[in-house]
């Protein structure tokens, strides 16, 4: 199971191998704003402040594009997280909509040069498939540790994030993975199957990112190195 995840779950640009300093493209952990922005010049700089930057069409080594953004500390200015926004090309057939939402396997499928060599940077599966509604406790659907990318299990968990979805709202789901320098976060955007007629959306059109955006990548130091940290008192 573990091997196939291997194969398959991959970010091209991420760098996190012990052949380079990198954790994520070109940057470190603890990089300046200035640094990251270095790295990133010729890039569209969509918004910054102190503490964040954010780019926008940003090309991946894969050929594709998405959506990057840097969080630094707001004490040091230090980089602390990485997330990264794929979206859904613009056509018809794969355009996410609130009319049109594409299934989780689906997603991962139409975006594998994107997600295809995760795990050949020696990511671990560590907490497996999840789905975390609002205000309730994380679930493990497919059993803790399980990392299938197999079909009939991602539409499993599918299944109960639009079942606690339209219960309460909002439910997320994703899959945690991390080595001894970095932990990722693929998450899929919540929604429920009432979502176009709740509260919250009601005056948003059917078009909005928010439905084509087939998942979320969330880079942080790992906890191995956060206690390497705090036992070196940095």
């Amino acid at each position: 199971m573990r091997t196939l995840f291997t194969l398959i779950l991959a970010v091209a640009t991420f760098s996190i191998s012990a052949q380079t300093p990198f954790d994520f493209r070109k940057v470190s952990w603890k990089m300046s704003l200035e640094e990251v922005e270095a790295t990133e010049k010729g890039q569209t700089l969509r918004y910054s402040n102190s503490d964040m930057l954010m780019y926008d069409n940003v090309k991946l080594s894969s050929g594709q594009f998405a959506n990057i953004a840097y969080f630094f500390d707001y004490k040091n200015h230090q980089l602390f997280k990485v997330s990264m926004t794929v979206l859904g090309d613009d056509t018809k057939e794969t355009r996410g909509t609130c009319d049109h939402i594409i299934p989780f396997s689906e997603r991962i499928n139409l975006k594998k040069s994107i997600v295809n060599s995760f795990f050949e940077q020696k990511l671990e599966c560590t907490e497996g498939w999840y789905v975390k509604p609002i205000a309730s406790a994380t679930e493990y659907p497919l059993g803790k540790g399980n990392c299938s990318l197999d079909k009939s299990d991602i539409d499993k968990l599918e299944a109960r994030a639009m079942e606690a979805g339209a219960a309460i709202q909002e439910a997320t789901a994703g899959l945690i993975m991390a080595n001894d320098r970095v932990q990722v976060d693929l998450s899929f955007n919540a929604y429920d199957i009432k979502t176009k007629d709740s509260y919250m959306y009601e005056d948003e059109p059917c078009d909005i990112n928010y439905y084509n955006t087939y998942f979320l990548l969330t880079y942080e130091p790992s906890q191995a190195l956060r206690d390497k940290w705090a036992k070196e008192g940095k």
